[in-house]
């Protein structure tokens, strides 16, 4: 079994599903959650954290 993120969803493989453009771009998607999740989510000095807190509620 593949990486799921690198092949196609499953419902785009289906000899039926007719949205073959908007497949790629759910797969496109699919791809680029995980380096947003990253950017999202990745530990913060405190010092960038006190920062956005000031800007925040300035």
């Amino acid at each position: 079994m593949g990486d799921p993120i690198a092949s196609p969803s499953p419902a785009r493989s289906e000899p039926e599903f007719a949205g073959q453009s908007l497949g790629a771009r759910v797969d496109a998607r699919v791809r680029h959650l995980p380096d947003k999740l990253a950017l999202w989510h990745r530990a913060m000095t405190p010092a960038d954290e006190a920062r956005i807190l000031h800007r925040a509620f300035q």
